[in-house]
């Protein structure tokens, strides 16, 4: 029972290893933006929070984009934020942040800490243990039945992914050919008229027969 448990959470592990979250921080000038791009699975779900330092007669905005171009998370001048959704249909979405400058305020650097979780990792599985009265292993297991939905989930994202830009591509290589073809053939036709206007002329200055 012991080594069954070891491994049940052993393979937890190393399903969690898979999930996407990761958080980092760095410096924005007053009167700057900018934008990070996270390329999110569909049927998953989605945390992103940011908290700056406050910035003395500076204002923080940030906007979220999703693939369609909408937007759909939208702060003006707050210095945290969450933006927590699941997400139906995946895509890159679009993070900005900007730091707005007051017109008579000096410029000044802010630290802003940034945190993207994905699937599993965007879930509170200590408040869903409190709300379902879980016990530990119950969550594990839990944990690992949202990493394997997601880890699948993300196969069949890129996959479709894949089939999308092969019939790009696919399209390009007809249109480039059938583009080829016809050049061609304008080619051979503006050659076949050139020929016979230079036939027609030579023979009106009876240089040829």
């Amino acid at each position: 029972m012991k080594l069954h448990c070891t491994l049940l959470l052993a393979f937890a592990a190393v399903l969690l290893c898979a999930t996407a979250a990761h958080s980092f921080m760095f410096q924005l000038p007053s009167g700057t933006e900018r934008c990070f791009t996270q390329e999110i699975p569909s049927n998953t779900e989605a945390k992103i929070t940011y908290s700056s330092e406050e910035a003395y007669g500076d204002f923080l905005d940030v906007t979220i984009t999703n693939a369609d171009g909408a937007k759909v998370y939208a702060q003006e001048g707050k210095d945290d934020g969450v933006f927590a959704e699941h997400i139906a249909n995946g895509g890159e979405y679009v993070i900005c942040l900007t730091s707005r400058q007051s017109t008579k305020s000096a410029k000044s650097v802010r630290n802003i800490l940034l945190s993207v979780k994905i699937g599993a990792d965007a879930k509170d599985y200590d408040k869903l243990a409190t709300k379902d009265k879980l016990r530990p292993m119950e969550v594990q297991m839990r944990v690992m039945e949202d990493t394997v939905a997601e880890v699948h989930n993300e196969f069949i994202y890129l996959k479709n992914r894949e089939a999308e830009m092969r019939s790009t591509n696919e399209h390009m290589t007809a249109m480039v050919m059938w583009m080829s073809i016809g050049l061609i053939l304008l080619f051979a036709a503006f050659s076949y008229l050139q020929m016979r206007h230079l036939k027609r002329y030579f023979k009106k200055k009876r240089m040829i027969d």
